[in-house]
């Protein structure tokens, strides 16, 4: 995402230079391990835990949301985050 590659490496999500792979930097979600594939916006990193969902703002590369589920992320075209939980409950919200 512009030129940024996202990984999970251990306990944290590290953004790395796409060209050279340097760390530009990280953040470690308060609980726990990050699971699954993560989506870049425009402003945002979503990242998931199994039990937590997060935004981290892609300027300041501080959390600035979370919501209280965690699994599978998908984003739709109108701003539907939709997350499959490991339980088999899809939950949407709104991140708009």
């Amino acid at each position: 995402a512009n030129g940024v590659v996202y990984v999970v490496n251990g306990t944290q999500v590290e953004a790395r230079n796409e060209s050279d792979g340097s760390l530009l930097w990280s953040w470690t979600p308060p609980g726990g391990q990050p699971v699954g594939p993560m989506i870049a916006t425009k402003n945002l990193l979503l990242v998931s835990t199994a039990a937590q969902t997060y935004a981290v703002d892609l300027a300041s590369h501080s959390q600035v949301w979370t919501y209280p589920a965690g699994g599978h992320l998908t984003l739709s075209a109108q701003g539907i985050l939709f997350i499959a939980q490991s339980s088999g409950r899809l939950t949407a919200v709104s991140v708009r």
